[in-house]
């Protein structure tokens, strides 16, 4: 009866679906007023602990007292089920006492609020925490804020794209107007910084125990994994600017960018600290199979957020200040698209190798480090106050370099040859590399040159 019973607590995961995927739809609200799925769990757990107390006498009460005695109770299989049961309705009560506030008082986004009933479902105390927090923390916020208008309001997104950037003349203002960017996107900024301090802890846990967690986790694959999404995070929020949103488009795609990263933090993580390959376990249970399913599933969300962000950076038109930095944008964007393509190719090839000896890691690589590799080379020469041309002229050098680079690694991977090998397109990459620093090389030396001579027309001045 017990296992018949714990087979029935399944079907109170179709809330869990709705409070977390369809939080708006009306039907999922009714759900939540009058709480029929957790009256359900409480109901199976009724039908299972009279029983069990006939069983066992009221005198098994005083087991839970000690370490020793709620140990050996949930040692025994009707014990546990029934306990689990209760673990299960209290997360669910948590839960909808979550959802119902939230969405009355709204303390956190939406994307947020589903991020935080996940963690209540997988670990009960740790998302009401979370959420108790992030409420303190609203509430005080709101209490700060003044009841008249700002005069200073945040600028819109398309009042940010014509707050053109001028020449910069000191290494600390660069890093000034970068960090602007990132103060305003708090939320992305924050989900890429969670990846990278995750990666960080991984890189620990690795040096203490080991870089395998059997049968099949790779803490390694998760170190890389963490930092990569981390740094492609802080990097793609430093071109929101530069897109055709709308405030409440931004919006939309900032929650739910943020809520597919969070969530592929959470399997990847998860499923390797397990000994389980997140995403083709050969030793995980039906279940595990089907998160592999809903990692792709995010890979590919978040493959299309980003085919969105390009689509609107293609498509934009603003002032001429802007062209040589969206000239960029474009050409990383293009690059970028490689990268993806090389995810997709590894999701179906089940691994990273192709034919005998190539590996798809390094189209994978060069196509993701194109968003920093070509803008820089914009935003060196806007900061030396260049002319638009002569910025231009170098952002295509620079970005035909790259592309072709990304498409020379391409060919050589689809031959089934490793990189390493004495040919021409391993050749013909290495001299498009080598082209791009030379660029690298030469706009940088012009910034550093007019920081200088600005330094000295102020000391003039002075």
């Amino acid at each position: 009866m017990y296992v018949t019973l714990f087979s029935l607590t399944a079907v109170a995961m179709l809330a869990w679906l709705m409070l977390v995927l369809l939080p708006r739809w009306r039907f999922t609200r009714k759900i939540a007023d009058i709480e029929i799925f957790p009256v359900y769990l409480a109901v199976l757990y009724v039908v299972g602990i009279v029983p069990l107390l006939w069983e066992t006498g009221l005198g098994v009460i005083q087991d839970f007292g000690s370490a020793e005695g709620v140990t050996q109770l949930l040692s025994r299989q009707n014990v546990a089920l029934i306990a689990w049961i209760h673990i299960l309705t209290f997360d669910q009560v948590v839960g909808f006492l979550i959802y119902r506030d939230n969405m009355k008082n709204r303390h956190v986004s939406i994307p947020v609020q589903s991020i935080i009933l996940v963690l209540t479902l997988t670990f009960g105390p740790v998302g009401y925490l979370c959420y108790y927090v992030l409420r303190l923390f609203s509430r005080s916020r709101a209490k700060s804020k003044d009841d008249s208008v700002s005069e200073n309001a945040a600028p819109s997104v398309s009042d940010q794209r014509q707050n053109e950037g001028q020449p910069i003349s000191s290494l600390s203002a660069a890093v000034q107007q970068l960090t602007a960017q990132f103060a305003k996107e708090r939320t992305l900024f924050l989900s890429g910084v969670t990846g990278i301090a995750i990666g960080l802890i991984g890189l620990v846990v690795m040096f203490v125990h080991g870089p395998i967690i059997g049968p099949e986790g790779v803490l390694r694959k998760a170190v890389s994994f963490d930092i990569a999404v981390g740094i492609y995070v802080l990097t793609i929020l430093l071109f929101l600017p530069l897109s055709g949103f709308s405030e409440d488009g931004l919006r939309r795609w900032r929650g739910w960018h943020v809520t597919l990263t969070y969530l592929a933090y959470a399997i990847e993580n998860i499923q390797i600290a397990r000994g389980l390959d997140p995403r083709f376990s050969r030793h995980g249970s039906p279940a595990d199979n089907m998160f592999g399913g809903i990692f792709f599933l995010i890979a590919m969300g978040l493959v299309v957020l980003f085919l969105i962000l390009a689509l609107s950076i293609f498509r934009e038109r603003t002032g001429t200040k802007d062209t040589p930095l969206l000239l960029a944008t474009r050409y990383a964007f293009a690059c970028t698209i490689f990268a993806f393509a090389a995810g997709l190719w590894m999701s179906f090839a089940g691994g990273s190798t192709f034919g005998s000896s190539a590996s798809i890691l390094p189209l994978h690589a060069i196509g993701f480090h194109g968003l920093q590799a070509v803008p820089i080379i914009a935003l060196f020469q806007r900061w030396s106050g260049v002319s638009i041309n002569e910025a231009k002229r170098w952002v295509h050098m620079a970005g035909s370099m790259w592309l072709a680079a990304c498409i020379a690694i391409a060919g050589q991977t689809v031959l089934g040859r490793t990189m390493l090998e004495v040919s021409w397109l391993p050749a013909l990459t290495l001299a498009l590399l080598a082209g791009w620093s030379l660029i690298v090389v030469r706009v940088a030396s012009a910034w550093f040159k007019f920081t200088k001579l600005a330094n000295v027309r102020r000391t003039v001045v002075a």
